[in-house]
């Protein structure tokens, strides 16, 4: 008999088209549409009239009455009830599968640069750094944000770059399999450069452009350690900007008056706002990085620091060396304070012992008082002048 695919892969535009409905109708009509496995969902969220905004139409696939697979790494737990939607599924209809988002093997940081210096020069010696420390094939990502910095840093760096209007699909993919290859192990992107891929051996991913959204940080930085080696997520910041956040969020709570906040729909320009507020948080260190991850992720608001198994993120860090200098002050005071009483316990001792002393000898006892165990001041007699 004729010869047929058993999976067909698509595209979510053509998924809408009337000639995929068609073809569809046809598979269902000889009960060989199984089901739909929708990969990368949660892009479905960032459709917009301007950007892809037939995706909005992806929920007519649910009403197939097949079975519907949905699959991502970056949904926030929060955003499902609007995923389900768009969708048009039901949530009593569905069984989640869902694991954390944050990976053990990445280490969180902001990598602040002095305010004399220029933001290209420190992203080129801290990619330097970067390369001499993880040998090839390791490679290393950085995210420019804008196409336009993305051109200025890829110049300045002398490296591959990538975003959607760089060439034609088949020239993108040729610079995406090179890079995949080894031939250069360094890229700058814009975040054009993402769905499609899953290096094992990326050891660093760089931010160097302003980050508007959590889940977009959380997919990007998910590039590193898919091997599941320990990998690094740096976002570069001018020194002194994490205090200035914290100095901007602790002056936006003094205000903020909960009572008076109201139940209702955000406008667009609102919601950009708070994801906006979300990712300063995430920046401003106040607190370990994992605990924004996770809130805002998976809905997890149990984590105090990273835990044992994890990468350390720098504010875990930084608290850690704190904690360590802490102890050993601690113990060099005890150690002074046991040499202290054991000196004044062995003079006590030598007062006490019946021996006489001549005229010769002397005690030292500054100020006529002698200082013995427990920190007790002992005036000795002074010599009668009768």
């Amino acid at each position: 008999g004729e010869m047929r695919a058993q999976i067909v892969i698509v595209t979510p535009e053509s998924a809408v088209s009337k000639t995929f409905g068609t073809f569809l109708n046809e598979l269902q009509g000889r009960r060989e549409s199984v089901r739909i496995v929708f990969d990368e969902c949660h892009t479905v969220m960032d459709s917009t009239p301007d950007l892809r905004p037939q995706m909005q139409q992806l929920g007519a696939l649910s009403t197939r009455e097949v079975q519907m697979v949905f699959l991502t790494a970056t949904l926030p737990k929060h955003t499902e009830p609007e995923f389900m939607r768009i969708m048009k599924i039901k949530a009593e209809e569905v069984q989640t599968f869902r694991g954390p988002t944050t990976r053990r093997n990445i280490a969180y940081s902001v990598h602040e640069y002095a305010e004399e210096s220029d933001e290209t020069d420190a992203i080129c010696q801290l990619v330097g750094k970067k390369l001499e420390r993880y040998v090839a094939p390791a490679k290393i990502i950085v995210y420019g944000g804008s196409i336009e910095r993305t051109q200025e840093l890829s110049q300045a760096l002398g490296c591959h770059q990538y975003y959607r209007e760089v060439g034609d699909r088949d020239e993108n993919g040729a610079i995406m399999e090179r890079w995949q290859r080894g031939d250069g192990r360094l890229i700058v992107a814009t975040n054009a450069f993402g769905l499609e891929i899953d290096a094992p051996n990326v050891r660093v991913v760089i931010h160097a452009g302003d980050i508007y959204q959590m889940r977009s940080y959380s997919q990007e930085s998910g590039r590193g350690g898919r091997d599941g080696e320990r990998s690094e997520a740096i976002v570069v910041m001018p020194a002194g900007k994490q205090k200035e956040l914290q100095d901007k969020i602790a002056r936006a709570k003094a205000r903020k008056q909960p009572w008076k906040i109201q139940s209702r729909v955000m406008r667009p320009w609102e919601a950009k706002q708070v994801e906006w507020e979300k990712m300063e948080t995430f920046l401003s260190g106040s607190k370990c990085r994992r605990i924004y991850l996770d809130s805002e992720m998976d809905n997890r608001n149990d984590r105090k620091r990273c835990e044992t198994g994890e990468e350390r993120c720098d504010v875990c860090e930084g608290d850690d060396a704190e904690m360590e200098k802490s102890e050993a002050r601690r113990a060099t005071f005890i150690e002074e304070e046991r040499e202290i009483q054991d000196n004044g316990a062995r003079q006590d001792r030598w007062l006490n012992s019946g021996i006489e002393v001549h005229s010769s000898m002397s005690i030292p006892a500054p100020s006529g008082e002698v200082l013995v165990s427990g920190s007790v001041v002992v005036a000795s007699p002074q010599p009668s002048t009768d």
